[in-house]
């Protein structure tokens, strides 16, 4: 499991978990502590070597799953009809002629 995908399941936990309980069961510094760490990891990481995922018809990114697993355009709404490109600046290369 990704580190980053960890501290927000952590988080997560810790935070609901104090939530639920008349009074906090994880120390605040803790959960603090976890904040800060997620907001430090995502800031080391560089988006512009993502790979980017686009509809194959009307180039947009807003590219969704659903519960089985398909790949929705919430633009156009076609399904499981995507390019993947390598990085955002093919996808600017490709798309924007």
């Amino acid at each position: 499991m990704e580190r980053l995908e960890y501290l927000k399941i952590e988080y997560k936990h810790i935070t609901e978990v104090n939530r639920r309980s008349p009074f906090p069961l994880v120390d605040t510094e803790y959960v603090e502590m976890v904040k800060q760490e997620i907001i430090n990891v995502m800031e080391k990481i560089n988006y512009d070597n993502e790979t980017i995922h686009a509809c194959k018809h009307c180039k947009s990114l807003y590219i969704k799953v659903d519960d089985d697993g398909n790949d929705i355009c919430h633009r156009c709404g076609s399904i499981n009809e995507i390019v993947e490109y390598k990085d955002i600046f093919e996808y600017k290369d490709k798309c924007n002629k």
